[in-house]
């Protein structure tokens, strides 16, 4: 919202060549798969699809070699382990259905963890002044100090800048951006922090500037490239780009006084000034304030801005939700399916450990201790999968004038462990009644 232009109305563009991909890819693998079984199936002779399926081979896993850990299991683990193993098909569905969830839940939170860090990197960090002060054009240096002795009586500390528009071009790309000059670049200091990863960045040589990283980006430009810039004038010249500074909204390059009068040809308008609140009176106040003083254009507030942002950034908790939902049922389904699968092709093997008289509880957990095992193993797959695309999907949704800080925080990579083995304990303690359902004598009846 606060990079782009809405309307009253709400034009839906349709994508018919995406959407015929789609549907595409979705009915070759559903029909490819579907092939591939009915195959597999009808190749097999009336005599062998009469008869019950017998239990895949059991085989010797590679925990067992390690004697010391492997020695100290109790054997109903032992036999869990071995049946994770010897269900390839299950085995491998599983890991992916599960990897497939976790992956989505890690991209959701961190989206949001991406895009809600933008506001406190970029006015708690890089921005640190509180009010930008917009004045009228061509005004006299007495007219200027007049309005620098209210802001001090206003308990507001002050440096004058100049902020105009120009363009940048360098590989025969051109993007507009806000050109800031002061004196020295030193005097940004406590109000703009000029950092690169922690590290100052500097220069008062008249033939270099500073550039913000979403623009570095954007332009494929490395720290000393020589970039053309054109000032409001027209006027153009070609600055070595002394460093990048990191940045998050908005595009800037930044100068001295010098370097702007050599490209433009004209020494700036301080037309800015950037204050710090030293009351640190109440933001609606201030800019009222600030505003009602002589000569005052505009009145810009960071903590304002900063809170607009927050409240955007508040609407994405739906999607977030969306996310999480659709990684639940995926869970679900997958978890479902396969346990429902397991069980009916083990119904003889379940109803034996019945008769042998294992309880309810110990039944299930013969079962479900292996679908426990599969689902930590799809998640510890899913999470490094989940950044991948995460980092994919950030790229997808690259915005001009907004730097995301592309990264998942450690709390949420824990959330997407913890809401994945919640669908997973959910299915069971749903699926716990087909195994109470398992007619015990099954195991009785002979497979001729």
């Amino acid at each position: 919202m606060m990079m782009y232009t809405y309307t009253d109305s709400l034009n839906i563009i349709h994508d018919y060549s995406l959407f015929i991909v789609s549907l595409l890819v979705s009915v070759i693998v559903l029909v490819g798969s579907t092939i591939i079984t009915c195959y597999k199936v009808l190749s097999e002779t009336p005599a062998e699809m009469i008869r019950p399926k017998a239990p895949e081979p059991g085989k010797r896993i590679l925990l067992e070699r390690i004697t010391f850990i492997w020695n100290r299991l109790p054997f109903l683990h032992k036999v869990s382990l071995r049946n994770c193993f010897r269900y390839k098909k299950r085995f491998f569905m599983m890991l992916l259905g599960i990897a497939g969830c976790t992956s989505l839940l890690v991209i959701g939170f961190g989206l949001q963890d991406s895009i809600s860090s933008v506001c406190d990197n970029q006015y708690d960090r890089v921005e640190t002044y509180d009010y930008l002060v917009s004045v009228k054009e061509d005004m006299t240096e007495q007219e200027i100090s007049s309005i620098v002795t209210e802001l001090e009586s206003l308990d507001n500390d002050s440096i004058s800048v100049s902020m105009t528009s120009a363009d940048v071009e360098f590989n025969n790309k051109k993007k507009s951006l806000t050109l800031v000059a002061c004196e020295e670049i030193e005097m940004l200091s406590g109000y703009i922090n000029i950092l690169n990863d922690g590290k100052a960045i500097d220069t008062d040589s008249q033939d270099e500037c500073i550039i913000s990283n979403n623009l570095a980006d954007s332009l494929k430009v490395s720290k000393g490239d020589k970039v053309k810039i054109s000032f409001d004038n027209l006027r153009e010249k070609e600055f070595v780009v002394a460093g990048i500074y990191d940045n998050y909204v908005n595009n800037y390059i930044i100068m001295t006084n010098d370097g702007y009068t050599s490209g433009c040809g004209k020494i700036p308008y301080q037309n800015c000034l950037l204050t710090k609140d030293l009351a640190d009176a109440e933001p609606y106040e201030m800019v009222s304030k600030l505003s009602n003083i002589k000569n005052v254009v505009a009145v810009n507030s960071t903590e304002l801005s900063a809170e607009y942002f927050n409240e955007i950034v508040k609407s994405l908790n739906g999607i977030v939700v969306l996310v999480i939902a659709l990684s639940g049922i995926l869970a679900f389904v997958v978890l479902f399916n396969l346990n429902n699968i397991n069980i009916m092709e083990r119904v003889r093997e379940i109803a034996t450990i019945k008769v042998l008289g294992f309880y309810k509880g110990e039944a299930a957990s013969y079962v479900f201790r292996e679908n426990l095992l599969l689902t930590v193993l799809g998640t510890v797959l899913g999470l490094p999968l989940g950044y991948f695309l995460h980092g994919i999907v950030m790229s997808k949704i690259k915005v001009d004038m907004i730097c995301f800080d592309i990264h998942v925080d450690p709390s949420s990579y824990m959330l997407s462990v913890a809401c994945t083995l919640m669908f997973a304990v959910l299915v069971e303690l749903f699926m716990r009644t087909k195994i109470s359902a398992v007619n015990m004598s099954e195991s009785l009846k002979s497979i001729e």
